[in-house]
């Protein structure tokens, strides 16, 4: 993840949302928030990936005009 990018936009959405926004720097760090979560929303790849193999419910944001979400 680019903080620099990405946290204004998450943190913008989140407030909007009511809900919480968990920067993970590391792998560790994203499988305990994706372990204790109802759900995990995210327009990243691999914590959809690893929610559905941890049988946590997800909603993947797909991001206009990225070539990976075509």
């Amino acid at each position: 993840s680019d903080p620099g990018r990405d946290d204004p936009l998450l943190t913008g959405l989140a407030d909007r949302y009511h809900i919480p926004y968990l920067p993970c720097r590391r792998l560790d760090d994203l499988l305990a928030a994706i372990a204790a979560a109802t759900r995990v929303v995210s327009d990243r790849f691999h914590p959809a990936v690893f929610a559905a193999a941890m049988g946590v419910p997800y909603t993947f944001l797909p991001r206009a005009g990225s070539p990976r979400d075509a």
